[in-house]
């Protein structure tokens, strides 16, 4: 009777796997980057035209994804995978002899070329800033890891992304109806006068009926209003010691509105906040 054996699953090398393995110092273009409690991501560049600059690219793709860089999820695995396949595609459409084209051949005039090439074929402006970026960053690594596999003039030219400004990210959308934002402009210019009304001719009048309450006595309002307009804002603590020192000296009225006090004199946060508001839609809403 013949023995049963567990079938075993077959392992398939591919070929650039067997070259690395034979001792060769090659990069495999097919390979799986195993991420900390993520599935792991299969990176295939097997089809690439330029295959020396894939594998440059493949490797940079592993460094990156090691623990603590830059790669740490399978979707940016995938979306320098696409930036490989990009220049990949772009650099074998442009050279003559793409099978030997490799990172150590980019000029700074080709990735400026590769960065229009991107705005004129990605979906969005948005996508091929991203690429861009991307392929700039994988770049980078390759300049860090081996400076003397690109070119000087390329190490300058990566010190920053791209030519052109980076762009805007989609239509803008307001966040009211044009109606409500119509109200609210309305409701900042009115306070905003309001609060200039009440800072200059209310002010004035007030800190004019005023005299000093080191002398005058610290009851009457005018009297602080005086105080504060000269020697600028006091505590509660402070305030309320002077009122104690003269408990039968004028009305106190004003006792408990120690903010009130301030803002007869000084702006309020919602004067800050509608003047701040106010100065954003200027160009909209036009003179108060």
């Amino acid at each position: 009777m013949s023995e049963l054996r567990r079938p075993r699953r077959a392992n398939f090398a591919l070929p650039m796997e067997q070259a690395a393995q034979a001792g060769e110092d090659i990069s495999p273009l097919v390979f799986r980057i195993e991420l900390p409690d993520r599935p792991s991501v299969l990176v295939d560049l097997a089809d690439a035209k330029c295959p020396l600059l894939a594998r440059e690219l493949a490797e940079t793709i592993r460094s990156m994804a090691r623990v603590g860089r830059r790669i740490a999820s399978p979707g940016t695995v995938q979306s320098y995978v696409q930036v490989a396949r990009n220049l990949d595609a772009f650099f074998a459409a442009r050279v003559k002899d793409a099978a030997a084209w490799t990172a150590g051949q980019i000029t700074p005039e080709d990735l400026s070329d590769f960065e229009t090439w991107l705005y004129e074929t990605m979906p969005t402006p948005r996508t091929g800033y991203a690429m861009l970026t991307q392929a700039v960053a994988a770049l980078r690594d390759i300049r860090d890891a081996r400076p003397e596999s690109l070119s000087p003039a390329l190490h300058d030219r990566l010190m920053f992304v791209g030519l052109r400004p980076r762009p805007h990210f989609g239509n803008q959308v307001d966040a009211y109806p044009p109606q409500i934002a119509a109200a609210l402009r309305e409701a900042c210019r009115s306070h905003i006068r309001e609060a200039a009304r009440r800072l200059t001719t209310e002010a004035d009048a007030s800190v004019a009926a005023g005299e000093d309450p080191l002398t005058a006595g610290w009851g009457q309002w005018e009297n602080v209003l005086w105080y504060l307009d000269r020697h600028g804002p006091i505590s509660r603590r402070e305030l309320m010691s002077h009122r104690t020192r003269e408990p039968g000296r004028g009305p106190r009225r004003w006792d408990g509105r120690h903010t009130d006090l301030h803002h007869a004199v000084f702006p309020a946060p919602e004067d800050m906040t509608a003047l701040f508001s106010g100065l954003r839609n200027r160009s909209q809403r036009g003179r108060l």
